[in-house]
């Protein structure tokens, strides 16, 4: 009976220690999860720094309407800048605004004036223009005779090749006017101021030029026949020194 008693407390005392050994022994890990968890804190590092240094090393772009600082940081927006749905300032690809007259098309603005007769004078035959200021008229080969141009201001005027025959021309400005190849038979100068006009080739025919103001006047190939001078003379067949001042 003793040795039953006692077979059986050491079956006890050894299950005793076994369970004992059994709890506190370690239990088996995952070798491969073991592995894994350097690598996944060393990948998580990685993309730490890689994300520092792309926002800490690289400037950002500045939003439209703002200009960069000499930091290197971005100036406040300027809140008169307005943009566009886009993003683009509002009205940046507008065209300029039109050119007051004088600076666009300043060509054009330089050509002359047309002349605008007075009213009752239409410069054609038989005309009453006495008076007019008719300066660059342009009459190239126009009917003129008869016409009254007493004391009118034709300066720098085109009647090169019109007919001015029987012309009252009395103490009218032409100076610089073009009369070449004019007919200018029978029409009255007297007084007129010819400085600097062409009568090249103009029929000076009968043509009256007493006290006619001549300096620089061009009279190559003009016809003299019948003409009072500058000076009053008829005798004179191309009233030589007329280039003077009478």
């Amino acid at each position: 009976m003793l040795k039953r008693t006692i077979l059986a407390l050491g079956v006890l005392t050894i299950g005793a220690a076994a369970a004992c050994s059994k709890s506190n022994a370690p239990e088996p890990t995952d070798a491969g999860a073991t592995a894994q968890q350097p690598a996944d804190a060393a990948n998580a590092a990685n993309a730490a720094d890689a994300a520092n240094a792309g926002t800490s090393d690289t400037p950002s772009a500045p939003p439209a309407g703002a200009a960069p600082t000499a930091g290197g940081g971005v100036a406040q927006m300027d809140p008169s800048v307005v943009l566009d749905p886009s993003g683009k300032r509002a009205g940046a690809s507008a065209k300029p605004p039109p050119q007051p007259p004088g600076i666009a098309g300043a060509k054009d603005d330089l050509a002359p004036a047309p002349i605008t007769p007075p009213p009752g004078c239409n410069p054609g035959r038989r005309a009453k223009c006495a008076g007019a200021d008719l300066a660059g008229l342009e009459r190239a080969g126009k009917d003129l005779s008869g016409a009254d141009f007493q004391k009118a201001k034709l300066a720098n005027a085109n009647l090169s090749g019109a007919n001015l025959s029987g012309a009252n021309l009395t103490g009218a400005s032409l100076k610089g006017a073009d009369l070449s190849s004019a007919n200018l038979s029978a029409a009255d100068l007297s007084g007129a101021d010819l400085r600097d006009t062409v009568l090249a080739g103009a029929n000076l025919t009968g043509t009256i030029l007493t006290g006619a103001i001549t300096p620089g006047v061009e009279t190559d190939g003009a016809t003299w026949a019948g003409t009072t001078c500058p000076d009053g003379d008829t005798s004179s067949t191309t009233c030589k020194g007329m280039h003077t001042k009478y």
